[in-house]
């Protein structure tokens, strides 16, 4: 699963000139506890267990450390809502891959399911 989760990350950067500049990384796999989204527009907060301030996934520096944002005008967007509510219904661990921050909080970019 690591070599998956590498080479995501390798065609990720390979292929999205605005990433390959940002350090790109996965948090620990947790369960999400907190899914947001809909107030001002398609952007959603995820919170994961065991994951708050100091101990967050944090390689951009931002300064919300609360939880992780992902951006609604992302053109993956879709993609990553549905499969955080299928996680989220079904008490799934996840893997989110970050890059740099959105609004202040790390920026979701991509994730992954896990048993």
């Amino acid at each position: 699963m690591k070599f998956l989760s590498g080479l995501a990350l390798a065609l990720l950067s390979m292929y999205s000139p605005t990433l390959s500049a940002q350090t790109i990384t996965t948090t620990p796999s947790a369960t999400i506890t907190n899914l947001v989204g809909g107030w001002s527009g398609p952007d959603v907060f995820v919170q994961l267990s065991g994951q708050t301030g100091a101990s967050i996934t944090n390689p951009g520096g931002c300064t919300g450390t609360d939880g992780y944002q992902m951006a609604g005008s992302d053109s993956y967007a879709q993609l990553l809502s549905s499969m955080l509510l299928t996680a989220y219904a079904g008490q799934l661990n996840v893997q989110l891959v970050i890059s740099g921050c959105y609004g202040n909080r790390p920026h979701v970019i991509g994730l992954s399911l896990h048993r």
